[in-house]
């Protein structure tokens, strides 16, 4: 049995028949090793079907993001009724210190269409060094998130403040296909501890208005729905008029705004939608909520989210240490700069990597 992410955003970045192929072996050498684990299992890789795989994973992930921003321009034209500016903005913490900082620039979007969210970020961040007190030596940053904020040049009574588009890093990309292969949902479900660390972000592709207040964001989850665009207005946003980008085509909504709001006292309105065969996260946030969110993630609330995903996988690893062997593997094939240093072992599985 294969893994199947028709219905998850994973399908965006997962269509390559190279990538499908790599995780069905790690999904076929799992059921052997958890069906007998007495045996040797063999995983067998080519170097040069690897690089392809990796770049297949790399032009997805463009692609993706090409469209999310260009639903965030065609929207934006939409609504904002007027001029806007596009901003990279960025969180970062300083190594020794961990003081948090704000830093964004504006960018032209054809840019964004043809670099990375996170590929920007690391510029700039690469870039920075921080002088301390008593300290020679320039002090290294790193980042804590990323996104590109869409804000209209003048108030023209929308009562939407701006529009922001976030992307997933990678890494967390594959950490989520360890998470499909060993069926973590199911499991985490199943085990009541484990359902107590149970809150994961799925999405990959997402964006988020920030709106007056609450009626506000009702209003425009309604216009949103309503709307179709013609091929003109389409044509101005650089998207082809298809079916599939005339309008959004609503899966989920989920009111997390007033009653239902999370534990954290996040608030929102949250929905799934598809549009040109891919899929999106929609928040529409009040402005009191996204700034009350803004300061948590200028201080350790970003961090302490972090913290509790990686506790959940440490407990999951605990009970199968499989799964960590995994996360760690699709780390050294598929990062960055993969193959760096000796590759993760596990008891029964032999790593055989051939030209």
């Amino acid at each position: 049995m294969c893994v199947a992410f028709a219905d998850s955003p994973l399908s965006m970045v997962m269509q390559s028949a190279r990538v499908q192929r790599l995780i069905e072996q790690l999904q076929r050498v799992r059921q052997r090793v958890q069906s007998h684990p007495e045996r040797t299992h063999a995983l067998h890789f080519s170097l040069a079907e690897l690089r392809c795989t990796r770049e297949d994973f790399d032009r997805a992930m463009r692609r993706g993001q090409s469209k999310l921003h260009r639903l965030c321009g065609l929207i934006a034209q939409t609504y904002f009724c007027g001029p806007y500016e596009v901003r990279s903005q960025l969180v970062g913490e300083v190594v020794e210190t961990r003081e948090r900082f704000l830093l964004g620039e504006t960018i032209d979007p054809q840019t964004l269409y043809a670099v990375t969210d996170s590929e920007l970020a690391r510029r700039k961040i690469d870039r920075l060094g921080f002088r301390l007190e008593g300290r020679s030596v320039f002090a290294r940053a790193r980042l804590i998130a990323n996104l590109v904020e869409y804000s209209p040049e003048e108030d023209r009574g929308t009562g939407i403040l701006k529009l922001t588009s976030r992307i997933k890093g990678e890494q967390e990309v594959w950490n989520k296909v360890v998470d499909e292969i060993f069926e973590l949902d199911q499991l985490v479900a199943r085990d009541k501890k484990l359902c107590e660390l149970s809150r994961f972000v799925k999405d990959i592709f997402g964006l988020k208005f920030i709106v007056t207040d609450g009626p506000a964001a009702d209003s425009l989850l309604l216009r949103l729905s309503e709307r179709e665009w013609s091929e003109e207005e389409l044509k101005d946003a650089q998207v082809p008029w298809q079916l599939t980008t005339h309008s959004l085509q609503w899966l989920e909504t989920k009111n997390y705004q007033t009653g239902h709001c999370k534990r954290s006292g996040w608030k929102a309105l949250k929905s799934v939608v598809q549009w040109w065969d891919s899929t999106f996260e929609i928040q529409v946030q009040s402005m009191h909520s996204y700034f009350r969110e803004l300061q948590r993630l200028n201080q350790d609330s970003h961090e302490s989210f972090r913290q509790r995903r990686t506790q959940l996988r440490s407990r999951v690893a605990e009970q199968i240490p499989l799964f960590a062997f995994y996360t760690d593997l699709l780390r050294w094939l598929m990062g960055p700069q993969p193959r760096r240093g000796a590759p993760p072992t596990f008891p029964g599985i032999v790593l055989e990597l051939s030209e």
